[in-house]
């Protein structure tokens, strides 16, 4: 029963969320014995739940994944190529999109020795960055103490979520690009951080019990720090923030001594890794190209300022999978998918406000923490959205997507545990398992072959059949033909702007141009239009062909001759 202390009085005019700010929880508690078989009974379906929304998630990676593949997610399995190749972090030969000493292609590598270039070691590596995720994910959520129901919800919630559109389940679980690698930082480097606090609370900082989880916050700082730029914007920079913000705004707490030096020596720790960090990647990087990161790392034209800020309606919300186009109908099934979608999207840009509102009542520490995490990912992802160049693309705001998912369950735990308004949760929760059961029902009415007879494996398939195993195309027809293949058909890109066939430095090895010993027929693969355009141009290579194939879109010239000697 409440104690008299707590019975405040309420006002008519407050609102139900000023309500939860100021009122404590005032429900009976339940007889022991009903309350135990409740929390019982609420675990178990949690755990069910989770189990299910992973296990839904894993069967996309394993099997309808591969009808999604294009050559934009064969990145990671070609740097794990090209690390196999030089045995080394970096191969000077390769072209990279991005440098990224520790990034996923350090766990496709052994893949890549046993399977080779293929999709059996893309989906098994993918499989192994799914398994991590989560496991980081619970690892930072049980380090702040959360309850099972409360984590296993958490989990459900934000992998359905990564799952709820093509391009968020090609962000997250199609390769291991910076914005998924960084949130996995995040979530490892929260929870060791976390767990450091605790332990410099109760032991003494020359114990074990300190030492090793310093030891290892220390580490992997130094080691996320190699990556420059985009650890220190979705890992290392919001991990300060709510380590040393959650102190700065604590304005009734007077840090004592001992407090103080833990502070300051877990700061130390943090900046003097991140220095580390950054030199060691400098010295790793060296020699190493990387235009499509430098490219997106300038300024844009002040005049496109304005125009950048309001894409980011379309851009979230197309990201969070609303497919609605003008003139389509509001009421029909799609309709009404496209309007949960849209409230589920608009949830996560205000639960995180209001959450932010109540951060001076709030009494968990560490979920504070996430908080001010969040508003410093969606700060800096933001400048460089509105004052770079990031907002040509929906999926540079992904990282955004997960913390707020992170926050939207915050508030929901508040409401549940610390008010009487417990209804308010059906307006938090009630769009995100609408839209989580449609995400899931999607995917498992996904047949296993999705999209494998046609497209780019038929394509495969055709050109092993007419007995040609190595060629060049444009980048989208190029490394997703040498994925799905297996290899048995290796495509290398190259471009052919105004008729001439040029070799290309992005995502490439330098290497891949020369002409291969015992390989007596090459050949150039053009789609219809490129085909058309390098024709009117008068590009030799046709008369140089000594046949040409169509299939489908797309013609194949045959050669006798390496194109490039």
């Amino acid at each position: 029963m409440a104690t008299e202390e707590q019975n405040i009085i309420v006002s008519d005019n407050q609102t139900a969320w000023e309500e939860i700010i100021i009122l404590p929880a005032e429900e009976s508690p339940p007889p022991a014995k009903k309350k135990l078989n409740k929390a019982r009974i609420l675990k178990v379906v949690s755990i069910f739940v989770m189990v299910a929304v992973l296990g839904i998630t894993a069967y996309y990676i394993l099997f309808p994944q591969r009808g999604f593949f294009h050559s934009d997610c064969a990145d990671t399995i070609l740097w794990a190529e090209a690390s196999y190749d030089a045995g080394a972090v970096f191969n000077e030969d390769f072209g990279y999109a991005c440098k990224l000493p520790f990034g996923g292609h350090l766990i496709m590598i052994p893949l890549v020795a046993i399977f080779g270039v293929s999709m059996t070691a893309h989906v098994l590596g993918m499989l192994i960055f799914f398994a991590l995720f989560v496991l980081a994910l619970v690892f930072m959520l049980r380090q702040i103490r959360w309850s099972t129901p409360w984590t296993c919800m958490t989990v459900s919630a934000l992998v359905l979520t990564l799952s709820v559109s093509e391009k968020l389940r090609e962000i997250f679980w199609g390769h291991i690009i910076y914005y998924s690698l960084g949130i996995f930082l995040l979530f490892v480097g929260m929870g060791l951080l976390v767990k450091t606090i605790k332990a410099a609370e109760t032991a003494s900082l020359k114990s074990r019990g300190f030492l090793v989880p310093f030891c290892l916050l220390f580490v992997w700082v130094t080691l996320g720090a190699t990556n420059h730029i985009e650890a220190l914007t979705l890992f290392i920079l919001p991990v300060l923030a709510g380590f040393f913000g959650e102190r700065f705004f604590d304005f009734g707490a007077k840090l004592q001594k001992r407090e103080l030096r833990n502070f300051s020596v877990i700061l130390g720790a943090v900046i003097v890794g991140t220095g580390l960090g950054f030199a060691i990647g400098l010295v790793l990087k060296q020699g190493v190209a990387a235009g499509y990161q430098a490219a997106y790392s300038d300024f844009s034209n002040p005049a496109d300022w304005l125009n950048n800020a309001l894409n980011f309606p379309a851009h979230w919300f197309t990201l969070l999978g609303v497919t609605a186009v003008g003139d389509d109908p509001l009421f029909d099934a799609k309709g009404m998918i496209n309007i949960v979608r849209i409230l589920f999207g608009a949830t996560l840009v205000v639960a995180p406000v209001i959450v932010t509102l109540l951060y001076p009542k709030l009494r968990d520490r560490f979920s504070k923490m996430l908080i001010l995490a969040h508003w410093a990912i969606t700060a800096l992802i933001l400048i460089a959205y509105i004052f770079g160049s990031l907002s040509t693309a929906n999926w540079r705001l992904s990282p955004i997507v997960c913390t707020a998912v992170l926050l939207t369950m915050i508030l929901g735990r508040h409401i549940y545990q610390k008010t009487n308004k417990k209804r308010l949760l059906l307006l938090l929760f009630v769009p995100m398992l609408i839209t989580g059961l449609v995400t899931a029902g999607q995917i498992v009415t996904m047949p296993p072959s999705y999209g494998q007879d046609t497209g780019a494996y038929a394509l495969a398939d055709y050109l092993e059949r007419q007995g040609l195993s190595y060629g060049y195309g444009t980048f989208w027809n190029s490394h997703v033909l040498t994925v799905v293949s297996d290899s048995e058909v290796k495509v290398r890109t190259v471009s052919v702007d105004e008729g001439l066939l040029q070799k290309t430095g992005y995502q490439t090895n330098r290497n891949w141009y020369h002409a291969i010993p015992g390989q007596d027929r090459y050949f150039l693969l053009l789609s219809a239009e490129e085909y058309e355009r390098v024709k009117t141009a008068g590009f030799s290579g046709i008369e140089d062909s000594v046949q040409t194939l169509q299939f489908d879109s797309y013609y194949i010239l045959v050669f006798e001759r390496n194109l490039f000697e």
